[in-house]
């Protein structure tokens, strides 16, 4: 889990 509730993807690329 690299975000919270702020993954979009399957990576770590969070969208908070």
């Amino acid at each position: 889990s690299c975000c919270a509730e702020g993954m979009c993807h399957s990576g770590c690329e969070c969208c908070c």
